[in-house]
C-alpha cells in the first residue's frame, strides 16, 4: 500500500487550516486576534466583516476598550457611546503604551521564553486595565509551558480566573495531555484546586495534574465534570478520562473520540488532538495519526509544549515506517525549535545519533 510523503501530510494539514478559516463559523476563531503596541492615544480595534457581496471589509473602531469576555468586546468611543463588538470579528487591537507586551511577543517568537516572561511580567506589574492583564497572563502561560514550567503556568492561570471567569483566554488552561512528571509544586497546586466548590476550571486543572499519580481521587472529579452543563468543560473532562484509557481502546471507540474533539471549541482542541493521535496510532492508523499531529502543529503554532510532543510522535511513526530521512527532518526541526526539551533528547536517542 502506498504511504503518503511528509510533504503530502503537511499540505493536507495546510488544507485543514484553510478549511477552518473559510468554512467554519466565525466564532470558532473567537480569540485569535492580536494585541500590539499602538501609536495613537486611543485603542484601535480592527475588525474584518463580510459585505453583501461576500468580500472582506476592514473597519477600525477607536476609543477605550473597557472589557473583553469570551464572546464580545466593549469599547467606549470619544462621544461617550459604548459599542459592543463580537470577538469573532476582531483581528487586531492596537493599544497605547504597550511596548513591553510587544517586546515579549518578539522574544517568544524568537524562542527566548525566559526573556518573554520577564517582559510580560514587567508589563503586567505596571498594568491597570484588566483586559490587558488577562492578555499578558495568557502569554505568560504559553511561555511557561514552552519552558516546561507547568507549576508557574498553573499559578498564572489561577490569576486569570480570578480576574475574569469568562475570559477569552480560558483555552490557555495548562492541562496535561501527555506523560509528564508531576513535581511537588504541581501536586500542591493540584490539591488546592481539586475540590474547590463551584470552580470547574480549577477542579479540571487539579484533576488533570493528579490523574496519573492519584487516579482514585482525580477520576471521580473528572466524571462529575463530564456531566457539567458547560459542554466545553464536560468534553475536556471526558477527553482527560480518555487519555487514561488508551489501553482499553477498541476500533469501534475511535469515531466517538474523534467526534468529541470536533465538538470542542477551536481554542480548546490542541491537547485533545494529541490524545486523538495517540488513539489512531494505537490502532495502527499511522497515516491518520500523522495527519492529526500535523494539523496540531499547523493550527496551533504557539502551543510549544504540545508542538515538541507532536514532532516527537511524528518522528517515531515515520521511523517505524522505515522513513529515516523524514524522521531526521523532524528531528532537526525539534533541535531548532526545542533544543532543551526532553523530547529532543529522546528523539536523538531513538535515532542513535552521537
Amino acid at each position: 500500500m502506498h504511504k503518503p510523503s511528509l510533504m503530502w501530510l503537511l499540505n493536507h494539514a495546510l488544507f485543514i487550516l484553510w478549511a477552518h478559516l473559510f468554512f467554519q463559523p466565525l466564532q470558532t476563531l473567537a480569540h485569535s486576534f492580536d494585541v500590539r503596541n499602538g501609536t495613537s492615544a486611543l485603542d484601535e480595534v480592527v475588525t474584518q466583516q463580510e459585505s453583501s457581496d461576500q468580500l472582506s471589509i476592514e473597519k477600525i473602531y477607536r476609543g477605550t476598550v473597557t472589557q473583553i469576555t469570551s464572546e464580545r468586546l466593549s469599547l467606549t468611543q470619544q462621544n461617550g457611546q459604548t459599542i459592543i463588538i463580537p470577538l469573532a470579528k476582531i483581528r487586531t487591537i492596537a493599544t497605547p503604551n504597550f511596548e513591553k507586551g510587544e517586546e515579549g511577543q518578539n522574544n517568544f517568537q524568537g524562542g527566548q521564553y525566559s526573556q518573554a516572561i520577564t517582559a510580560w511580567q514587567l508589563a503586567y506589574d505596571l498594568e491597570s486595565k484588566n483586559w490587558r492583564k488577562e492578555f499578558l497572563l495568557q502569554k505568560q502561560i504559553q511561555a511557561h509551558l514552552a519552558s516546561d514550567q507547568y507549576h508557574y503556568a498553573g499559578e498564572r492561570f489561577l490569576e486569570l480566573l480570578e480576574l475574569n471567569g469568562n475570559s477569552p483566554y480560558l483555552g490557555s488552561a495548562p492541562l496535561l495531555w501527555h506523560t509528564h512528571f508531576a513535581t511537588q509544586e504541581m501536586q500542591r497546586l493540584a490539591n488546592r484546586c481539586l475540590y474547590q466548590p463551584e470552580k470547574p476550571w480549577q477542579n479540571l486543572l487539579g484533576a488533570s495534574w493528579l490523574l496519573a499519580t492519584e487516579g482514585d481521587r482525580a477520576r471521580p472529579v473528572l466524571n462529575q465534570l463530564s456531566r457539567s452543563n458547560d459542554r466545553q468543560i464536560a468534553l475536556l473532562a471526558e477527553m482527560q478520562l480518555k487519555r487514561n484509557k488508551l489501553a482499553l481502546l477498541g476500533e469501534k471507540d475511535l469515531p466517538a473520540w474523534q467526534e468529541n474533539v470536533a465538538r470542542l471549541h477551536f481554542i480548546l482542541r490542541p491537547g485533545p488532538l494529541l490524545v486523538q493521535a495517540s488513539a489512531e496510532d494505537k490502532l495502527k492508523k499511522e497515516d491518520q495519526a500523522l495527519v492529526t499531529l500535523m494539523t496540531l502543529l499547523t493550527l496551533y503554532p504557539n502551543e510549544k509544549h504540545l508542538g515538541a510532543e507532536a514532532l516527537l510522535r511524528s518522528m517515531k511513526i515515520t521511523l517505524r515506517q522505515g522513513k529515516r530521512d523524514q524522521a531526521m527532518r523532524l528531528y532537526h526541526e525539534l533541535q531548532i525549535k526545542y533544543p532543551t526539551h526532553y523530547q529532543t533528547t529522546e528523539a536523538k536517542a531513538l535515532l542513535r545519533l552521537p
